[in-house]
């Protein structure tokens, strides 16, 4: 069966976090827990300008800002599963991640060995918990909660190999996220229109506490 995956498209994100409020209230999270995260990040080079008298300004150079949307990735090779000591964290046919809570131990293995900050603590049940892809809703033919709520469409889901035939520039990862060595995550980017390959990137985490219609 094919691997299940995720594309965000970066030139479509408009940063609006409705894919976050969405998989909040999918999901009954609390204030300060969170199953997909928003990077913003910004691009480009600022030339030095000369002004004279040892004085210099700084000029934009192809600057520019995106947002990127992310939640566990459901990597082919998963470094949560390979951790967890009690067998809790398994992998379906179809590539997606869960975590059985019957099982788990809630010793946080999993949480400091992903790449991605995915797994968190229930600390009131002492139980892992992350994004499944909504494997629920899939289940009878709907969408993830995520994709669902993205009015911009910037979110899709779907067998890898059919995200990669409609989006040919794709890319597994891209900046700020690391390569995909460790992990090899089912994770497709199209970059911003604006990126060029090589390009140094800034990331700001946005804070929780200006983050609108937080509950």
């Amino acid at each position: 069966m094919s691997q299940y995956g995720f594309l965000t498209n970066t030139d479509k994100c408009i940063s609006c976090r409705s894919c976050i409020m969405a998989c909040k209230d999918k999901n009954d999270l609390k204030p300060g827990r969170k199953f997909r995260r928003l990077y913003a990040c910004s691009a480009g080079n600022w030339d030095t300008v000369s002004m004279g008298n040892n004085f210099n300004a700084y000029k934009p150079n192809n600057v520019f800002s995106y947002s990127l949307s992310v939640s566990c990735n459901h990597c082919a090779d998963p470094a949560c599963m390979r951790v967890c000591p009690a067998g809790a964290i398994g992998k379906r046919k179809d590539g997606i991640v869960f975590i059985d809570r019957e099982r788990c131990i809630g010793c946080e293995n999993c949480a400091s060995s992903c790449p991605y900050n995915a797994p968190s603590l229930d600390k009131s049940a002492k139980k892992m918990e992350k994004c499944d892809f909504c494997r629920e809703l899939l289940a009878v033919g709907e969408k993830p909660a995520c994709v669902a709520a993205c009015s911009m469409n910037a979110i899709e889901y779907g067998a890898l190999e059919i995200l990669k035939l409609k989006y040919p520039g794709a890319v597994q990862q891209a900046a700020p996220l690391g390569g995909p060595e460790k992990t090899n995550p089912s994770l497709l980017i199209v970059p911003h229109r604006k990126y060029t390959s090589g390009m140094e990137v800034l990331q700001t985490n946005l804070p929780e506490e200006v983050q609108p219609y937080e509950r």
